[in-house]
């Protein structure tokens, strides 16, 4: 049976920018994987995640972010998932990375984002 480790966190994101966030979540080190996006408890997008627009004028949204990540690389047990958001003041990034026990093992990722406004 195929491995599978986890990770678990929970980030505040200040926004000090105008107008609409959006992020990008990049999957690392040659594997790959796909994230679902939740906002506010609904499902947004599924698949991969480019400059997807996840908030504009709230004071608060809370941002869900499951990603799973398969070993394929075979030079490396090493995956990792950087989330990164972006408004008008710039990039925020939140790397994050985990190493599979095993080749073709799997990384999950489970990351909730609290974006303020202000």
């Amino acid at each position: 049976m195929v491995s599978e480790k986890s990770l678990v966190d929970t980030k505040v994101v200040h926004r000090h920018g105008a107008g609409s966030i959006k992020l990008s979540v990049v999957i690392g080190d040659a594997q790959v994987g796909g994230t679902s996006v939740s906002k506010d408890g609904s499902i947004i997008k599924e698949g991969a995640i480019e400059n997807l627009e996840v908030a504009t004028d709230e004071k608060v949204a809370v941002i869900s972010c499951v990603t799973r990540v398969k070993d394929i690389n075979p030079r490396s047990n090493h995956t990792s998932v950087s989330h990164i958001f972006m408004d008008s003041a710039g990039e925020q990034p939140f790397p994050y990375e985990i190493t599979v026990s095993e080749e073709g093992g799997y990384a999950l990722y489970v990351i909730t984002f609290v974006l303020l406004k202000g």
